[in-house]
């Protein structure tokens, strides 16, 4: 079953090729005509290979067709399938409808049927080297794309299934607020209805710290834990132990379509599936076949679930306790703490490349936390369904409940008193989880490979390679000035590092939608960056889009120093003052100093405008004989002001028609420029006549919105350029 779920990957991959629809269509019916006519089990093991390749690609070309396309003006019919806060998810009102995210002030319920006027928008691609990629993650979970809602109505009342899916989560909202205190309740609701959305940051954040976050996601276990339900309270009225099974996998169905299905809980469903048809025919039960088969049909059911986070966790992990617990427990005896360790420890041996990867981060305290409160919560989920289920019980179980719930919170916080024994890396390279996997083969199949000296040589030598490698990278990295201009949409915010230190000059931000770009771009590059701290935030002024972004990192970072031009009273500053944070203000000539080739300095005194714009920050980055000028939003009634010569040139006010007059760029003769705006903004920056300036004096311009994040490389005198944009392309 593995080389079949290759062969799916392999065709998945293949599929984003432009294939000839009817080359594909033959492929897979001449490579399913000569599996049959074969009588080679080596060929037909090989047609059936190329079959799933040539399918799993066909597939792959279909799902990705647009129906719709970008800025088209669509109005139709749709059902509300999930909502959280005014965003929802919508689908097609056909059996097999397309999903698509839409924001509404208006208030829906699970089911309605709706009328919709909207605009086609495509979601944004991954646009810096770290952060997010929300265009795969939306398309991991089915959804097509966005709509920028026109007009919306209600037409009819909702919908049999939704009424029934409304009655659920009401229920389980309805009898969990009731019985158990607020902090306990949303925890479960999370839990049983698979939806974070319920629990505090906070909370997350103490799961997410102590490595046990992967019980908020529905999965085995609770597949387990309804299975055994119906077997122990359904033995003395369903005799057949075969019609129970077919009993609860029918009611598991309902419940994952309740939750849409969600990755972890359909991967275990279709094992259990798996399992009762080999016990149903009397076949041996192969988990790593079960795996196998549950990966290829979700992979089959949506190809772009190959980009989810949930989906590589859930099949990694139990990849990983298939392969190594026995191994591990064989050596060991009978011990319930210590089987719960080597649990532990066998899931976290294939998915730490994983956790470095996308979290930049591995817990040590996961192994205590699995032992002390995994238990504890599995039984909380069992006395929470029966609640659920059988009210008449509440009121006698629910004590016990909260009780328990408060004994794991209690043991969370003490263990997250703890949390300088998580390990924080910078984001692993792709290449190194290659290498770790290799490294991880060799080692478990060290007796295999015994005769192979060559191969021990070679690993040991590429070892100590990388360990000399990663202490020269180190020291070069450490001396070395970078300057990334991030893409924060229609803002501003720009990241220095050096020699271990970083500073910011703005943040980004906006307001509406329920969109905040500071969260989305800003706060994930520094957390893929595994930035905790910043020397210096130089705010240019007080436009949202410059510095409402701070607000979303305040809590997350510390921020030892924040320089301002003015004093404004504004709720960012209130905030900045309120959190105690030391607020400097800056004036004209002041210097900052990072070492004696290397300083900040401030070139205009804002106090001598009135315009919010024209009060901008103006500063430049000063590195040996390299400079970079920060403009703010300054209009050219001001930059004619500014005296000096700058190599790089960090255009004002994203590119507006008032920025950077001609009289301007002729004082300062910039051989480079950036310009950061947002990918379809509303105000159409950078405007013609701009680029025009720039172009006709030969500076060469980047710009945010086409070239996503913009790098500056400084080694004394010389530096390079890369864009996130140019450098995957």
């Amino acid at each position: 079953m593995a080389y079949l779920l290759i062969a799916t990957i392999l065709g998945v991959f293949l599929g984003r090729f432009n294939i000839n629809f009817y080359f594909l269509l033959f492929t897979i019916l001449s490579s399913l005509f000569l599996f049959f006519k074969s009588y080679s089990e080596k060929n037909k093991t090989i047609f059936l290979f190329v079959f799933i390749i040539a399918f799993a690609a066909l597939d792959t070309n279909v799902e990705s067709m647009e129906k719709y396309s970008e800025n088209q003006l669509i109005k139709d019919n749709f059902i509300i399938l999930s909502k959280k806060d005014n965003n929802y998810i919508i689908k097609e009102n056909s059996l097999l409808g397309d999903k698509y995210k839409i924001y509404s002030d208006k208030s829906f319920k699970i089911g309605d049927e709706i009328t919709l006027e909207a605009r086609v928008k495509n979601f944004d691609s991954k646009m810096n080297y770290y952060g997010v990629d929300y265009k795969k993650y939306y398309l991991s979970n089915g959804i097509k794309s966005k709509f920028k809602v026109l007009n919306i109505e209600k037409t009819e009342n909702i919908s049999f299934t939704g009424k029934i899916q409304e009655k659920f989560i009401s229920r389980v909202n309805s009898s969990l607020d009731y019985y158990l205190s607020k902090r306990n309740s949303n925890l479960m609701k999370s839990i049983l209805l698979a939806d974070t959305f319920y629990m505090e940051d906070e909370d997350i954040e103490y799961f997410r710290n102590i490595g046990i976050s992967h019980i908020l996601a529905l999965s085995g276990l609770h597949i387990m834990i309804i299975i055994y339900f119906v077997d122990y309270f359904f033995k003395y009225f369903i005799k057949s132990k075969i019609k129970r099974r077919v009993f609860s996998s029918i009611l598991i169905f309902i419940y994952l379509f309740f939750l849409g299905f969600p990755v972890g809980g359909l991967r275990a469903f279709i094992m259990s599936i798996t399992l009762f048809f080999s016990f149903l025919y009397k076949k041996k039960y192969s988990s790593l076949n079960a795996l196998c088969l549950s990966a290829i049909v979700l992979i089959l059911i949506n190809p772009n679930i190959i980009y989810s986070v949930s989906f590589l966790f859930s099949f990694t992990s139990v990849l990983s306790i298939n392969l190594f617990y026995g191994r591990i427990k064989s050596n060991f005896r009978d011990n319930f703490l210590l089987d719960s360790l080597i649990l532990t420890f066998s899931a976290s041996i294939l998915m730490l490349p994983l956790n470095l990867y996308f979290f930049e981060e591995f817990s040590i305290l996961s192994f205590i936390s699995n032992v002390l409160i995994i238990p504890i919560i599995s039984l909380a989920i069992i006395l929470s369904f029966v609640i659920v289920i059988f009210s008449f019980l509440a009121i006698i179980i629910s004590p016990f409940l909260n009780l328990i719930l408060n004994l794991s919170f209690y043991l969370i916080e003490i263990v997250n008193d703890y949390s300088f024994l998580k390990l924080s890396f910078y984001s692993f390279n792709i290449y190194f989880v290659i290498i770790y996997y290799v490294i991880i083969f060799i080692i478990f199949n060290s007796e295999k490979l015994r005769d192979f000296y060559l191969l021990k040589d070679l690993l040991k030598f590429y070892m100590i390679f990388c360990f000399v490698f990663l202490l020269i990278f180190n020291y070069v990295d450490y001396n070395t000035l970078k300057v990334d201009f991030l893409y924060v949409d229609q803002g501003d915010s720009s990241l220095i590092s050096y020699r271990g230190k970083y500073y910011l000059v703005d943040t980004g931000g906006y307001y509406g939608e329920n969109y905040s770009p500071g969260k989305i771009y800003t706060r994930e590059y520094l957390r893929g960056q595994n930035i905790k701290e910043i020397e210096a935030l130089f705010i240019s002024h007080f436009d949202e889009d410059h510095c409402e972004g701070v607000l979303d990192l305040i809590d997350d970072i510390k921020f030892n120093r924040i320089y301002i031009s003015y004093i404004d009273d504004n709720y960012i500053l209130r905030e900045i003052l309120n959190k105690g944070i030391k607020t400097i203000l800056l004036k004209k000539d002041n210097l900052i100093k990072l070492d004696d080739n290397t300083f900040f300095k401030v070139h205009l005194d804002s106090s001598n405008y009135k315009n919010p714009n024209d009060r901008s920050l103006v500063l430049s980055l000063n590195h040996f004989n390299n400079s970079i000028l920060y403009t703010g939003d300054i209009s050219n009634k001001v930059d004619n002001n500014i005296r000096g010569r700058f190599n790089i040139l960090k255009v004002a006010h994203h590119g507006a028609s008032d920025s950077s007059s001609e009289a301007f760029l002729d004082e300062i003769t910039p051989k480079e420029a950036v310009i950061s705006c947002g990918i379809d903004n509303p105000y159409n920056h950078p405007k013609d006549d701009l680029l025009e300036r720039l172009n006709n004096r030969g500076i060469n311009t980047f710009i945010t919105s086409k070239n996503g994040q913009i790098r500056f490389v400084f080694n004394k005198d010389k530096y390079y350029i890369k864009t996130f944009k140019d450098n995957r392309e």
